[in-house]
């Protein structure tokens, strides 16, 4: 039976195996197209209107020989609440491995491959959730770290790469932005502040690491929600991934993008959650668990050590049963 880091390590060389498909020239469009919505990987269903953009985009793509873009959209940060935070833990390089099969499976098929755009929110983090700057830096470098180790294993025509809202903006641009926003917002709102309801309260209070003066603010959760919502209009965020050149891919529904989860059996975000390997049988399964899954799972931890991977967090992994 393989030991975890056997396992591990086992997923990673396989990444670099790509096996080339021919297709002919009239079927490779659908042949695509069908590879980017396979069942294998979808955990949801696509409507039609964004599978016209698809064949638009890899019709597109294919008269010019270009690969596919696709881009995930990330908090740019490890949730506090997960006991790893603030860097990166296997929840990352699970998703990564699992990111990178969904790309291979289409380089099998077209030769430009793919580019997988990881594409980082943290630029807001900060101010919005109270995380600190410092913690925000040791997630960015520990990501940008894991991705280049990860790399070294991605086949011919997989390609990761690693953008930021931030990148988008000139010096003091945003915060300047943001300020406008917040005051456009408030004087379209009743009573200067958004409406909150069940499902956004979930989304605040999950993420803000609550200060003493904000907890003695019965308002502090639309507070935090006007800031959210006034940088989901930053100008140079949404056009950077909402176009017709990029697929838009996601963890749970979301209109207008191919939702795949963030491992073969997990949906949860990785920037949220820890990364454990389930045992099945004589193997194992990656799983990403969410602050919820967490409170109620059995985990087991056991030293591992895979070579080339480095951090606190990669010495050890939790086992569940």
């Amino acid at each position: 039976m393989l030991k975890p880091d056997q396992y591990i390590q086992q997923q990673l060389e396989k990444l670099a195996e790509l096996v080339t498909i021919n297709v002919a020239d009239n079927e490779l469009v659908d042949t695509i197209v069908g590879r980017i919505l396979s069942k294998k990987f979808r955990k949801y269903a696509v409507g039609e209107e964004y599978r016209q953009h698809l064949v638009k985009l890899v019709n597109e793509a294919v008269t010019n020989k270009k690969p596919i873009n696709m881009v995930w959209v990330f908090g740019g940060y490890k949730l506090w609440r997960i006991p790893t935070s603030p860097n990166v833990d296997w929840a990352e390089l699970f998703s990564m491995i699992y990111f990178a099969r969904y790309a291979k499976s289409i380089a099998e098929v077209y030769k430009p491959g793919v580019v997988f755009d990881f594409y980082s929110d943290d630029v807001i983090v900060s101010r919005m959730d109270n995380i600190p700057q410092k913690d925000i830096d040791a997630y960015q470098e520990s990501f940008t770290r894991l991705l280049e180790f990860v790399k070294q294993f991605l086949p011919n025509g997989v390609e990761f790469v690693y953008n930021r809202v931030a990148d988008q903006y000139a010096e003091g641009e945003f915060d300047k932005e943001i300020e406008q926003n917040i005051t456009k917002l408030k004087n379209d709102l009743p009573g200067d502040l958004p409406a909150m309801d069940e499902v956004r309260r979930a989304l605040v209070e999950l993420n803000v690491k609550l200060t003493p003066e904000q907890d003695q603010d019965p308002q502090w959760r639309e507070k935090v929600l006007l800031i959210h919502d006034a940088y989901a209009l930053a100008s140079k965020r949404r056009p950077y991934y909402r176009n017709e050149n990029k697929v838009m891919v996601v963890n749970t529904p979301l209109k207008g993008a191919i939702a795949i989860g963030t491992t073969k059996s997990s949906v949860a975000k990785f920037w949220c959650g820890l990364g454990v390997l389930e045992k099945r049988g004589d193997s194992y399964v990656e799983k990403i668990l969410s602050p919820k899954q967490l409170e109620v799972a059995k985990v087991k931890f056991t030293d591992v050590k895979v070579y080339g991977l480095a951090g606190k967090n990669f010495e050890k992994i939790g086992i569940t049963v």
